[in-house]
């Protein structure tokens, strides 16, 4: 009887206890019929967490689990992030036909789940369905099954991510949706797919310009920067998923030492790009010392933040290293900047202006990663820190490219002064060259017109000053030979006076030729007893004739007088010089004049003195009448020399 009353007694209990757990789960139990595409299950999801950790899969009593929708609405406590996670809900399919769900809890280190059949008590493990899609492939999903009228519930085991932004946010899924959730369009929608895209896209572009840049003029300082991209483009692809890698997403090494080792690798090579950029050894020896003292530090954190992270107990020391290294980067930021305010070096505020930005929004982004809220009401992408820190990165990019470009743009001008100053100094060489030889063809001139004044010129005149002494010494049958030999001398000594005066650089001015031409003409007129008479035009500008030029305009000259003289039989020859925007030189005698068809008693003068105004770029014309004479007119292009 006492057995029997016991076992009655436990039915009893047992029967009670079952239908009081299973009326208390019936109030928070999910009805499918409610799921139209996602739903978030905060409400209906009760929880406790295993502080001792235990490998396996525990089953915890229902009295342990409790209710909180606002610690899913969060991120988890950081001392929470470190111990196993316990759901449960109670989902009943109140649809006509069976129902497949998938189960999602956003994404964790590992998920396992449990599901009970509350009238059969069966218990079964699910496996993990990841699913297969272009973005977030890999992600934990579990789908269940559920027939019509059936209610079952789920028990998920949660190793959450050992981050500060941790969080756990249970929801069902219909299977036709989940491929537009995980593609972005529920939760953060096109606007976040085309920030991250385009932000790749702009980074990967000045990957590519800068290395060919590189491989163009081959610069380590542009390799320094290529390094920063990549690494910094290394993290974005791994933080936006690009390359489906949600799986490698949940393994240590990516989720606890990827993001800070690609940063500061990243920095390292930024500071490197920076002091061989702008030379800044040279430029702000200090400000290149701290530089240097930095990239050390930063290369030792990697190396022992690479240590800590063996040691999974070492987190929160971990996170405080890493607050402290970010923080010094934005002091450092701020030193630079006094040190760099004192320069106006127009390229380093370029540089250094993206660097503040990227300092700025860096920080911005780290405070806001604490908090959350400050952001979560504005739509994507503002709502995401990520997004502040890119911003800050684009701006040092479009710093860096309009710093490039002023660079580009200094070189260009430093390069084109630089072959400039080499022209001027060809030239000059060239010059000095050129000066040099004209000063030994004129000391050449001088020696020789020495020589023949010296040597030549005293023999001839000795010859004529003999002839003269035997002409008046010898019988009168031989006169005619000495007065022969007397006129061939003198006509020797005024061709090399002649000769000697034209290769003489002291007398190629016109004004030099006017008065050589004034001596000589009018000596001649007068031994000749004509008169005569010399215009010279007023104020003649100062040109320059060389003495091929002289030469040849006094012999035309001679010429044109000695003709007025032997063979016009002139009383009278009038000469005038002026200049209007060429030199013209008139010769006007009184004699006879000529007929132009019958110039054969002037011989082959005319046909010379054409000649000598034709080597000259001049030009020569004749007028003359039997009444009034003949009127030579001479004319040649000459220039006046620019003077300021």
């Amino acid at each position: 009887m006492q057995l029997i009353r016991a076992s009655c007694i436990f039915f009893i209990c047992f029967s009670t206890s079952n239908v009081w757990a299973v009326e208390t789960l019936q109030r928070d139990t999910v009805y499918t019929s409610k799921i139209k595409t996602f739903r978030d299950i905060w409400t209906e999801t009760s929880f406790c967490i295993d502080p001792s950790n235990q490998p396996l899969f525990w089953n915890p009593p229902l009295s342990v689990y409790h209710k909180d929708s606002a610690y899913y609405a969060n991120f988890l406590p950081i001392e929470n992030a470190f111990v196993n996670h316990y759901l449960r809900f109670i989902l009943h399919n109140d649809e006509a036909d069976t129902v497949k769900l998938y189960f999602y809890a956003d994404t964790q280190e590992s998920v396992w789940l449990k599901e009970e059949d509350l009238i059969a008590h069966t218990i079964r493990e699910l496996p993990v369905e990841d699913y297969k899609g272009r973005i977030y492939s890999g992600t934990q999903t579990f789908l269940l099954t559920l027939l019509p009228g059936q209610t079952l519930a789920y028990t998920v085991k949660i190793i959450p991510l050992k981050t500060r932004h941790s969080a756990i946010s249970p929801a069902l899924i219909r299977p036709e949706y989940v491929a537009e959730l995980f593609l972005g369009e529920y939760k953060y929608g096109i606007a976040d797919l085309l920030q991250f895209t385009i932000f790749w896209g702009m980074l990967l572009m000045m990957l590519l310009y800068i290395f060919f840049k590189y491989l163009q003029v081959r610069a380590i300082e542009y390799l320094y920067y290529s390094g920063y991209i990549l690494f910094f483009l290394f993290y974005f692809l791994y933080r936006g998923n690009a390359l489906n890698l949600a799986p490698v997403q949940r393994m240590p090494f990516f989720v606890y030492y990827w993001g800070s080792i690609t940063q500061f690798i990243a920095n390292c090579f930024y500071f490197a790009f920076f002091r061989r950029f702008l030379t800044v050894s040279q430029v702000l020896p200090r400000l290149d010392k701290i530089l240097r003292w930095a990239t050390a530090v930063l290369i030792s954190y990697i190396c022992i933040d690479f240590v800590l992270f063996l040691f999974p107990k070492t987190y929160f020391f971990r996170w405080f290293l890493w607050d402290i290294i970010r923080a010094s980067l934005i002091i450092l930021s701020v030193v630079a900047l006094f040190i760099i305010v004192q320069l106006r070096n127009r390229l380093m505020w370029y540089i250094f202006t993206g660097s503040l930005a990227m300092a700025f929004w860096g920080l911005l982004a780290m405070v806001l990663s604490y908090y959350p809220g400050a952001i979560e009401n504005l739509p994507m992408p503002l709502s995401s820190p990520l997004f502040y820190f890119q911003l800050g990165i684009t701006i040092e990019l479009l710093c860096f490219a309009l710093g490039l470009g002023y660079k580009n743009k200094r070189d260009e001008i430093e390069r084109a002064e630089a072959q400039e100053a080499l022209r001027i100094e060809q030239t000059q060489k060239e010059f000095e060259k050129y000066k040099a030889a004209v000063e030994a063809r004129e000391a050449e001139r001088k020696r020789i017109a020495s020589e023949m004044h010296d040597d030549i010129g005293s023999g001839l005149t000795s010859i004529l000053f003999l002839s003269n002494a035997m002409h008046q010494n010898v019988q009168n049958g031989q006169s005619a030979l000495t007065e022969k030999i007397s006129l061939m001398a003198s006509g020797l000594v005024d061709q090399m006076s002649n000769i000697i005066w034209s290769m003489n650089k002291e007398y190629d001015t016109l004004q030099d030729l006017i008065a050589y031409t004034r001596s000589h003409i009018s000596e001649l007129l007068e031994n000749a007893e004509v008169n005569y008479v010399f215009h010279v035009q007023e104020s003649l500008p100062a040109i320059s004739l060389n003495g091929v030029q002289r030469r040849n305009i006094y012999l035309v000259i001679k010429e044109a007088v000695h003709n007025a003289i032997k063979h016009a039989e002139a009383s009278q020859v009038v000469l005038d010089f002026r200049y209007d925007n060429s030199l013209k030189i008139t010769i006007q005698d009184d004699g006879k004049g000529f007929v132009k068809g019958e110039t054969r008693k002037y011989g082959n003068g005319m046909k010379n003195m054409q000649q000598r105004m034709k080597d000259i770029e001049g030009s020569i014309t004749w007028d003359t009448k039997a009444e009034t004479g003949t009127k030579v007119c001479l004319e040649i292009l000459l220039s006046i020399p620019f003077s300021r």
